[in-house]
């Protein structure tokens, strides 16, 4: 749980809130939490009025976290946030995939160009046709590499067809 800004306690036995070295202003900075209804690593800006636990976090792996967008017959897109570098500079990220199995970086990979960690979002293409792939986002620092949840994709048998009007809407 956590002390909110108005003295209360809220959540107590339900989720876990923990503030980072990262501000995003003269009164805010980033938190993480977790736990209650998700079970994922969620990123917040809070007021530090909010009385969250202090969590002293260095020179770690990173925290990566990914989500699907679409997939289609040949393709998947995934979008996926390094949701904290791990007190070190993040050399690589991206997405990893494999057909029947917990991905890898050593197995398929697609490395990101862009520079946007907290936002990134790729398409995973020259796949095969109705297969299921696990899909994870995964970022590497000097200390190792930290990978998203997996995810479950299944390309579809054939793309939808695109249907346009005599206007070509």
């Amino acid at each position: 749980g956590y002390r909110g800004y108005d003295g209360y306690y809220y959540l107590l036995e339900k989720a876990s809130y923990h503030w980072t070295s990262s501000q995003t202003g003269a009164n805010e900075a980033v938190s993480f939490g977790g736990g209650y209804v998700n079970v994922d690593l969620l990123r917040n800006v809070h007021n530090k009025n909010y009385g969250f636990s202090i969590r002293c976090i260095k020179n770690t792996i990173p925290i990566t976290s990914n989500a699907l967008i679409q997939a289609k017959s040949r393709s998947i897109t995934m979008k996926g946030a390094v949701l904290f570098d791990g007190g070190d500079s993040v050399t690589e990220f991206g997405f990893c995939y494999n057909v029947g199995s917990l991905p890898y970086i050593s197995d398929n990979k697609v490395i990101s160009t862009g520079t946007d960690l907290s936002n990134f979002s790729m398409e995973i293409t020259n796949l095969n046709p109705d297969t299921e792939y696990y899909v994870r986002a995964y970022s590497v620092n000097k200390r190792g590499v930290s990978y998203g949840n997996v995810i479950k994709a299944k390309t579809s048998l054939t793309d939808p067809e695109t249907v346009v009007d005599i206007d070509g809407n």
